[in-house]
Formats: structure tokens, C-alpha cells, sequence
């Protein structure tokens, strides 16, 4: 979803993906093509997509990779 998006509409949608997730057939599909389904609150998402963010800056910047080079 966009940033900024209303938080009762990203509740929604997390509801919706999660209930999605636990359907045997979703697993099953998404599980032949390597994909292991996992699912969070928002505020764990949140969490874990910031906290990857730091990790990976710093990750770039110890190896001094410019993408512009």
C-alpha cells in the first residue's frame, strides 16, 4: 500500500492477507514455488522493514557501493 495510506485500510488489508494465508491451497501453491508463508501485525512489518533498511545502509555504506558509479 502507498505511504501514508489510512491505517484502517492497511488493518483491512492485513486482515484480509492473513486469512488469505492460512487457506491450504494458497500455502500449498505458493509452497511449490518456494515461497514459505509468513505472516505479521502491521506494527511488526513495520518493524521488520525498518529495521532491514538500517541493517542494509550500513551494509552499503562499510562497502562503499555508489550506485552511480
Amino acid at each position: 500500500m502507498p505511504a501514508g495510506s489510512p491505517m484502517d485500510k492497511v488493518e483491512a488489508a492485513n486482515r484480509a492477507i492473513r486469512e488469505a494465508a492460512r487457506n491450504p491451497r494458497i500455502i500449498d501453491t505458493l509452497e511449490r514455488i518456494a515461497i514459505q508463508v509468513e505472516t505479521s501485525s502491521v506494527a511488526d512489518f513495520t518493524r521488520d522493514v525498518r529495521d532491514n533498511h538500517a541493517h542494509w545502509a550500513q551494509v552499503v555504506k562499510a562497502v562503499g557501493f555508489d550506485p552511480m558509479e
